[in-house]
């Protein structure tokens, strides 16, 4: 008995060294007034969830990838999610342009922030340059319950878009179309 305990406790301190510890999520700064302060991109309506995903970057990232640069060192990007607004068949309620209608606080926000040097903590098989990723409660305390390391796997092969989704698309477009 007392072997397997050993035997037990071993093996979790192996897989405890070889499963990534990511540190990082306490570096981001929440910022209470991205809603008003940064540049909204665009939503995204979750049909599977019945939530509205809406993306904002910080002005100073805007303004340099406007200028035909990458987006630089202190990009901010944040990713509200809200639930929509439900009407009494239990489907979401829809605008004039057939999107969906707000219902309600952001019940979930994240973020992704890119800063020299923040990727050298990051293993290399989950590295995205130099961006780290967060989780806040609504109140914009960290939220400690979500896992980060999804975020990272899903964002690492999208190197050629500086690890982004919308906010990269959606500001190729703008910049395509002058704006």
């Amino acid at each position: 008995m007392r072997m397997h305990r050993m035997a037990l406790a071993a093996g979790a301190l192996v897989l405890g060294l070889a499963l990534p510890t990511l540190a990082g999520p306490e570096r981001i700064v929440f910022p209470k007034d991205y809603a008003s302060a940064y540049v909204p991109l665009g939503a995204v309506d979750r049909y599977d969830s019945k939530m509205i995903r809406s993306v904002f970057i910080n002005p100073e990232a805007y303004k340099s990838y406007q200028a035909g640069k990458p987006l630089p060192d202190g990009t901010v990007l944040v990713l509200e999610q809200r639930p929509a607004k439900l009407g009494a068949d239990g489907q979401p309620e829809l605008d004039a342009q057939g999107r969906f209608q707000p219902g309600g606080a952001p019940g979930f926000i994240g973020m992704q922030a890119k800063k020299a040097g923040w990727g050298a903590d990051v293993p290399a098989a989950l590295r995205n340059g130099d961006w780290e990723y967060a989780a806040f409660k609504p109140d914009g305390t960290l939220n400690p319950a979500v896992k980060l390391e999804p975020c990272f796997g899903c964002h690492q092969p999208r190197g050629a878009e500086d690890h982004t989704f919308i906010g990269w698309r959606v500001m190729n477009d703008l910049r395509a179309a002058g704006k």
